[in-house]
């Protein structure tokens, strides 16, 4: 790795969790050195006076500490272990706030469809309207936009994509009642209802669980 790039590893979550976990396993660890690490290794060489040529070897010895060997190698220590813990607890709560954040300002995918529906004598005269008319109130997806020519539609690439036919009819429905057989007497579930569904879109009136539903 260049020098210059050496920052990189204060922003790796994995770098701290690599330390803490060499620091855990070496620390107290007493590492025998072994042919040809051995200095000088030769028939006449006394015990006394070898070395070992493996990073954190102390001189005349032959036993290389496993805290001294990570810490000359790899600059580790067993004093960093909570401290990575703690930068590691950190690190994922960062990321759980840019996931949370990231989710609340992602807008929709274009689409979808939603129904209001109103108590008998309490719809507001722009859906009453917009229903006598056969157009849905507020609907902004039609303002501005220029009238396509019958039998073309627009793909997900804005290419005209010919012989489809397009439903522009609204479909409207005013006073609905829906009624179910129960013990004791049928039940009620929809009484004058009013709503309206755009071309296209999957609409679902349901009750309470166990209340059946209709669609």
């Amino acid at each position: 790795m260049h020098p210059w790039l050496k920052w990189l590893i204060w922003i790796n979550p994995v770098q701290y969790a690599f330390e803490a976990l060499m620091a855990n396993e070496f620390t107290g660890l007493d590492i025998k050195c072994e042919p040809p690490y051995v200095v000088p290794n030769g028939p006449n060489a006394s015990d006394s006076h070898q070395s070992c040529a493996i990073q954190g070897g102390t001189p005349d010895s032959l036993i290389v500490k496993g805290a001294d060997y990570i810490l000359t190698a790899y600059t580790y220590s067993r004093s960093h272990l909570w401290r990575n813990f703690g930068i590691i607890v950190g690190w994922f709560l960062f990321f759980v706030f840019l996931t949370m954040l990231g989710m609340e300002i992602q807008k929709p995918n274009k689409g979808g469809s939603s129904v209001t529906v109103f108590k008998r004598g309490e719809v507001p005269k722009a859906v009453e309207q917009a229903i006598e008319h056969k157009r849905p109130p507020g609907d902004e997806e039609s303002v501005g936009r220029e009238p396509s020519s019958p039998g073309l539609e627009n793909d997900e690439n804005g290419e005209k994509v010919h012989d489809i036919a397009k439903n522009t009819s609204i479909f409207t429905w005013q006073d609905v009642n829906y009624t179910i057989p129960y013990k004791g007497g049928p039940r009620k579930l929809l009484q004058g209802v009013h709503g309206y569904v755009k071309p296209g879109r999957l609409t679902a009136m349901m009750g309470a669980s166990g209340a059946g539903y209709v669609i």
